[in-house]
């Protein structure tokens, strides 16, 4: 195991990777020759070259997965979550189908050496909070000799990031970090990357103000929301608390003293402590790290080996694709060799 000192970066693009999963599944009916699906695999790599241009010069990207509920989360509100149906057999068929593509998918990128991070009883959303504050990461990658014996080397450092970070997921959660600095939201459904004030011309909340914005909504994750108030009574009220007004509900009909009771009885609050995101300790991110291979001592040899992971999938429509970020992703993930004074140092093994 070799240490070195951490590395500067610029752009970071950090994947919420179930939510890009869960997209790409089913989109298209794809099977291998052997008959098992791939849709999954296909369509999520193909979205992962194409967030790659993000990164730009001298960047990276970093996978995020779900690693279960927060108990911390769970003990604010029970029903975080929680499905009220139980799943028919046509969802466990899918839910298993999904489950056998994803791993396929993990496999795959880890060989291509792309840093993937999932930690244990600890949600995606939080982990990228964690990321995105402290605007680093944990980044060992394992160097492997092709037609060589002998043992590969484990090498540690830390990535720092002084450019944008660019969070990828079409969840609006993500919003709430565009109070922090240099961080834009890319919404793959409109492949659109949005700044805080993009978010408020189209939603109509600033990124501090979504955590009630949602508990008055709800909608999702179970958070049941005021009843009766929508978007456009939530975004007058959010006004309202922006601006000092006094709000004169007696004027404003029943709906809006439903959201005054709701707010006076603490309803709400408890609402939007389960919408904020929380810190994830130093040590479970670092252990969440799942180490890449990186293959090759140069791009050449690189490009060659991860052609053979493509073709073997039978993927030859993405090759072009990845013929075209092949340097960039290269120069990402052998930052750590580029590091050192040479790579013999390395693949040497000393």
């Amino acid at each position: 195991m070799k240490t070195i000192p951490s590395i500067l970066r610029r752009n970071l693009v950090i994947i919420d990777g179930n939510n890009m999963c869960w997209r790409g599944f089913k989109r298209t009916v794809l099977t291998s020759s052997n008959g098992n699906g791939v849709d999954l695999v296909f369509m999520s790599l193909r979205m992962l070259l194409s967030y790659f241009s993000l990164a730009q010069e001298n960047g990276d990207m970093v996978i995020v997965w779900d690693g279960g509920r927060d108990k911390r989360r769970l003990e604010l509100f029970a029903e975080y979550k929680h499905r009220k149906k139980p799943y028919t057999e046509s969802e466990k068929r899918d839910f298993e189908e999904y489950k056998r593509q994803q791993y396929i998918f993990k496999e795959l990128i880890s060989k291509m050496g792309i840093t993937q991070i999932l930690c244990g009883g600890r949600e995606a959303d939080d982990v990228i909070n964690t990321i995105v504050r402290k605007r680093n990461i944990y980044s060992p990658i394992l160097l492997c000799n092709i037609g060589e014996f002998g043992e590969a080397v484990l090498v540690e450092s830390t990535r720092s990031y002084n450019g944008t970070i660019y969070i990828v997921s079409n969840d609006l959660d993500y919003s709430q970090l565009l109070e922090c600095p240099d961080v834009l939201w890319y919404n793959p459904n409109s492949s659109v990357a949005m700044s805080k004030d993009d978010v408020y011309r189209t939603y109509g909340f600033l990124p501090e103000e979504y955590p009630l914005y949602k508990a008055i909504v709800g909608g999702h994750d179970n958070v049941p929301g005021v009843h009766g108030v929508g978007p456009v009574i939530a975004k007058k009220y959010l006004k309202y608390l922006r601006e000092g007004s006094e709000i004169d509900f007696s004027k404003m009909g029943k709906v809006m003293s439903d959201l005054s009771s709701a707010v006076f009885l603490g309803v709400v609050s408890e609402a939007m402590e389960i919408s904020k995101f929380l810190e994830v300790p130093d040590l479970e991110l670092s252990e969440g790290v799942t180490i890449p291979f990186l293959y090759g001592r140069n791009v050449i040899e690189y490009g060659r080996y991860v052609r053979s992971l493509l073709e073997d999938l039978e993927f030859t429509s993405i090759i072009d694709r990845f013929q075209e970020v092949v340097q960039p992703l290269y120069d990402s993930v052998s930052a750590l060799i580029h590091s050192l004074d040479s790579n013999d140092k390395l693949f040497g093994g000393e």
